[in-house]
């Protein structure tokens, strides 16, 4: 690592172990300190490095395949980051479809999501990425479809979905000063506006801070019934903070099994 004060250029090394750290992704948090994500090349891993005052840290993000080439890195206003990169091959010289893979670090650790992907075994998803945060800690990521030839954009995917039987396990980010969590649901209405409706009828559910999954209990496949779901976070005071994306029947995005 390299720094740049009054006496000119500074030189640091982050890593002894011998491996050959490539495609790196800079980010500094409030104090000053750097973050970095870079792809190891020697494992064919992703890998998340920090300083603080203890000195340098190290960690493993994504392994055992080919991935994290091309990483673009984020730090939330808690210091936590966030990172999109490309999910190459399953392993050295075995061809898979490419992925544009999301990570984001909370308190209880890592968590790796598949945001974009291609049937194709001899193109790539996820190339030359780039992420940011918006004001709601949603990720919102640019990057190139191989395939298609196409550079594409994917962002506020804040909620997702995963099928359990015929019911909808939905998952999301934490907000930071949520007291609440608000899920809202409306049987065939694709567009409906949350609270819109007195007294609440959309509104199906409500979970107390550091709540982020919950189950559905109609059948999502029902072809009579095709909810749209959304989660809303309100503070205290019952002020939005942030509305999530939709997921559902009209809207569907979900996560692999």
């Amino acid at each position: 690592a390299l720094t740049r004060n009054a006496a000119g250029w500074q030189f640091e090394l982050v890593s002894s172990i011998g491996n050959t750290f490539t495609q790196t992704s800079l980010a500094l948090d409030q104090s000053g300190w750097p973050h970095l994500c870079c792809f190891e090349s020697v494992f064919k891993n992703l890998r998340y490095i920090y300083k603080d005052a203890a000195g340098w840290h190290h960690q493993t993000v994504d392994t055992p395949q080919v991935v994290g080439e091309w990483p673009s890195l984020a730090l939330d206003p808690a210091g936590f980051p966030h990172v999109s990169y490309c999910w190459m091959f399953e392993s050295p010289g075995s061809p898979s479809p490419g992925k544009l893979k999301y990570a984001y670090m909370d308190p209880t650790g890592w968590h790796l999501a598949a945001v974009d992907s291609t049937e194709s075994d001899n193109w790539h998803m996820g190339l030359y990425s780039c992420l940011r945060l918006d004001s709601c800690d949603r990720p919102h990521i640019s990057y190139v479809d191989e395939h298609q030839a196409w550079t594409k954009y994917a962002g506020g995917e804040m909620l997702r979905g995963a099928l359990a039987g015929n019911s909808l396990d939905l998952t999301w980010n934490p907000v930071a000063g949520a007291a609440e969590y608000w899920v809202y649901g409306a049987d065939n209405e694709q567009y409906f506006v949350p609270g819109m409706a007195s007294p609440y009828e959309h509104r199906i559910a409500v979970l107390p801070a550091g709540t982020t999954t919950w189950a559905t209990s109609v059948a999502v496949q029902d072809p009579a019934h095709n909810w749209t779901y959304l989660v809303v976070s309100v503070d205290g005071a019952e002020q939005i903070l942030c509305v999530t994306n939709r997921v559902g029947e009209f809207d569907f995005s979900t996560d692999a099994p």
